[in-house]
Formats: C-alpha cells, sequence, structure tokens
C-alpha cells in the first residue's frame, strides 16, 4: 500500500524503533508490531501466521507498538517515528461503527496473515489495538480509530499479553 499519513488528531506519544532490518519494508500508516523475542519493528503482514485470524490477531494485538510515521524501503536500516496513541483513519469493510467499538488488524483474504492499513470490528479486547472514535451512523469504509500501544502503553488487555502469548508460544 502506497504511503498514506493516517493521523487525526491527539497526542501520538512518538517513539524511535529499533534499527530497522535491511529488506523490511514500512509504509507511512502501516500498523506495527515489535517482536517480543527479536524487538525488531516490522508491519503487520510479517508477523507469521499463528493458524487462523484470531491467533494472528491476538498475538498481533499483545506485540502492537503503533502506526509508522516514516517509511522504510528494500535496503534501509534507520530508525523511524512511531505513533504510539492518538486517532488515526484506517480502511475498513462497509461497516457502522458506535463509539467504543473495539477494532483490530484486518485478516488478509486468505485468513493467514493481517493486512498492514486495514482494520476491523471484533468482540473481544484481547485482539484490539484501538476504539472506534466516531459515530458512523451509515455503513463507511473509512474508521477513525484511537489506538493504544501494548508494547508501550499497556493496550487493551494487558493480563493476556503478559502471559504466553506475548512469548509468541
Amino acid at each position: 500500500m502506497a504511503n498514506v499519513m493516517r493521523y487525526i488528531r491527539g497526542d501520538i506519544m512518538p517513539v524511535d524503533s529499533p534499527l530497522i532490518l535491511s529488506g523490511t519494508v514500512i509504509e507511512i500508516g502501516d500498523l506495527l508490531y515489535q517482536d517480543q523475542l527479536t524487538k525488531q519493528v516490522f508491519p503487520a503482514t510479517s508477523l507469521p501466521d499463528q493458524t487462523g485470524t484470531v491467533a494472528n490477531q491476538r498475538l498481533f494485538s499483545c506485540w502492537f507498538i503503533g502506526v509508522a510515521l516514516g517509511q522504510s524501503r528494500d535496503g534501509d536500516t534507520a530508525s523511524i517515528s512511531i505513533g504510539t496513541t492518538g486517532v488515526w483513519e484506517f480502511i475498513c469493510a462497509s461497516h457502522i461503527w458506535h463509539l467504543g467499538d473495539l477494532i483490530a488488524a484486518a485478516p488478509n483474504a486468505a485468513a493467514t496473515g493481517l493486512l498492514d492499513q486495514t482494520v476491523v470490528e471484533v468482540a473481544a479486547t484481547d485482539r484490539a489495538i484501538g476504539v472506534c472514535d466516531q459515530v458512523e451512523p451509515t455503513a463507511n469504509t473509512r474508521v477513525w480509530t484511537r489506538i493504544k500501544s501494548e508494547v508501550m502503553e499497556g493496550g487493551y488487555s494487558p493480563d493476556i499479553c503478559s502471559g504466553s502469548s506475548s512469548s509468541g508460544q
């Protein structure tokens, strides 16, 4: 996906990533995770399949660090800035949104991974990376999402993430 600045409002509490691994491509607006074993930062599509959407979303939520404020091209290794809080506009399937609806990274078409800049409503906090921040009385394909980094802020399910799911097990 092309670089898209998705920031809407609020304090983004930016952090600088560790050095990016050469070959890791990150676009502005990508949902990012920090692998808790290697401490490297990657876009959602790089998360290894955990055998299904629910397991993928759970691990991603536990390792969620934020939204890319900078890009990293193939071969780049410099740090990038990451927004860890604030409200961001993401792509979604046509949906009627309500304040506080839980939001997670959307699965790819094969349900074997996640998408970098697309989200979906979920029912459980252990999969959430944010909540809906704007009422949408009619179906919309964009949603304002108030994110909360698990890595930097304790996320929506710190009791789950402090256990085995944070270790990738």
